[in-house]
């Protein structure tokens, strides 16, 4: 039994094991995951411009539509007898127009009669033009090559008109440009700065993870949103096979700029408080607490801006449960992952919120 004692207080005596690695430096470029919406490149809902029937509706949900193909047509009669109204007002102001320049020539009319003639036949012309362009109105055309994605009208619907009001019209159809998509990235402050115009992302979907499309940031709204503090980032991505749905939740993973720091595992943090130290080892083997101020934290990596310096050892996993100076046998992890389980015979670790008992006897 003496013997067991004494082999069991050298044990003791040589400290608890734990794990250790090193404080290296952070690399320049680092790769950031967001979540993005993917959104339809150009979407516009189509109202009537005149009031009428709908008279013909050529094409339904899903239907791929050319720009200029036409899409439905509305029938109005006030607008066809305001046409043709038009249409002999300008005829018969240009006769008479006609007629004045003659007896003008032969100055049988003073010159302001003959002014006033062509200033009528002028504007009947005017309104001519104007009503043949509401009469155009009647056929509503594709403003864009796409996909019809909904359809809110059938024939014979009195459609009224949109131009001062779209609240009380009744829409026609909506129609998205579904081979290019917009991806919506909303990048926190900490990003936002490293964010450029033109960097190469990679984008998927939850539902084929090994499916990567790339893309290019193509526009960054230049100032972080007032309520989320968010900055508004927008990717351009090819979809000419359709493989993402306009409106799904996407994963984006893009290469960020990083500031200079040293990067230790996460779990080497301990909270104390709103102090925040690293666990540390110094040359005598013995255990120490570091208060570092993190830049960054991913969960499993955090970036340290001051406090410790490269190459100095963390340990990892140790939370409140060991006192500082206490002597300790360090192991050499060989994945320093913040979810990694410890070594047979290692510290627990303790959440900080509930400190272990005090002491830094193991058990075995």
């Amino acid at each position: 039994m003496s013997r067991e004692r004494e082999e069991r207080e050298k044990e003791l005596a040589l400290g608890p094991k734990v794990r250790v690695a090193k404080a290296v430096a952070s690399a320049t470029n680092r790769t950031a995951k967001f979540s993005g919406e993917a959104r339809a490149y150009s979407t516009v809902t189509l109202y009537a411009k005149i009031s009428g029937y709908l008279k013909d509706m050529r094409v339904d949900k899903g239907d791929r539509v050319k720009k200029g193909q036409v899409l439905a047509t509305i029938e109005s009669p006030e607008t066809e007898q305001a046409y043709i109204a038009a249409q002999s007002e300008a005829k018969n102001k240009r006769l008479i127009a006609e007629r004045i320049k003659s007896l003008l020539d032969r100055q049988l009319v003073s010159q302001q009669e003959a002014d006033q003639a062509f200033a009528d036949s002028e504007v009947s012309a005017a309104r001519l033009s104007a009503q043949e362009a509401q009469r155009q109105y009647q056929t509503i055309r594709a403003p864009f090559d796409g996909t019809i994605t909904s359809r809110f009208a059938d024939p014979g619907a009195l459609v009224q008109n949109a131009t001062n009001a779209q609240t009380g019209a009744l829409p026609l159809l909506s129609i998205s440009q579904l081979d290019q998509l917009r991806i919506y990235v909303y990048l926190d402050q900490r990003e936002a700065s490293y964010a450029k115009v033109g960097t190469t992302v990679e984008v998927s979907v939850t539902e084929h993870p090994d499916a990567i499309y790339s893309g290019k940031i193509a526009r960054i709204s230049g100032q972080l949103d007032e309520r989320t503090r968010m900055l508004l980032t927008e990717i351009d991505l090819d979809n000419g096979k359709s493989q993402i749905v306009a409106g799904s939740l996407v994963n984006v993973s893009m290469q960020l700029s990083s500031s200079p720091g040293i990067e230790i595992p996460s779990d080497a943090l301990v909270l104390r408080g709103t102090q925040t130290f690293a666990a540390v080892l110094n040359d005598q083997d013995q255990l120490d607490f570091k208060e570092v101020r993190v830049s960054e934290n991913s969960g499993e990596k955090a970036k340290i801006s001051s406090g410790i310096e490269e190459g100095q050892r963390v340990v990892m996993g140790v939370g409140n449960s060991i006192a500082a100076l206490t002597k300790v046998r360090p192991i050499e992890d060989a994945k320093p992952a913040a979810a990694a389980v410890p070594a047979a015979g290692s510290a627990t670790p303790a959440s900080p919120a509930q400190p272990a008992a005090a002491g830094n006897e193991v058990r075995k």
